[in-house]
């Protein structure tokens, strides 16, 4: 099964609950913390917890910050992986990573300063129109 975002829903929930089991942290900033504190929510209220995942209209309480503030929540939604990655897919990535670090090195020293720079240019506007349409359709096709 190919991967597929899903809106966080109780179908979903054991799948999400059994990944934090093996080890799954939903944050790369203090994912310990945040996985400890997502499954007490899930034990306490689960119907609450997929609620609060989902709040575009920024609807939640507000956020109390280190000193004691509160701030106004900003909109937000989850999305959670509902498919699986094909593992040749995983596996090709990595060997793909391997060849362009090994090769980059001898492309770079090719390379004059100035074409090093336009091709820079090229490829990193590339990736933020990309990313910027991406975007945009996600916005436009949210629910």
């Amino acid at each position: 099964m190919p991967l597929r975002l899903v809106r966080p829903a109780a179908e979903h929930l054991p799948g999400y609950r059994d990944a934090m089991a093996r080890g799954f942290l939903p944050s790369n900033v203090d994912g310990e913390r945040v996985r400890a504190r997502q499954q007490a929510a899930i034990a306490a209220d689960a119907a609450d917890f997929l609620d609060r995942l989902h709040d575009p209209d920024a609807r939640g309480a507000p956020i109390r910050l280190p000193d004691g503030s509160e701030v106004p929540r900003l909109p937000g939604w989850c999305r959670w992986n509902a498919g699986r990655v094909d593992p040749w897919l995983g596996a090709a990535a990595i060997l793909a990573a391997a060849a362009g670090t090994v090769l980059a090195r001898r492309v770079v020293e090719a390379m004059s300063d100035a074409t090093f720079r336009r091709w820079g240019t090229r490829i990193i506007t590339a990736i933020g129109v990309f990313y910027l349409a991406q975007g945009a359709w996600m916005l436009g096709t949210s629910p």
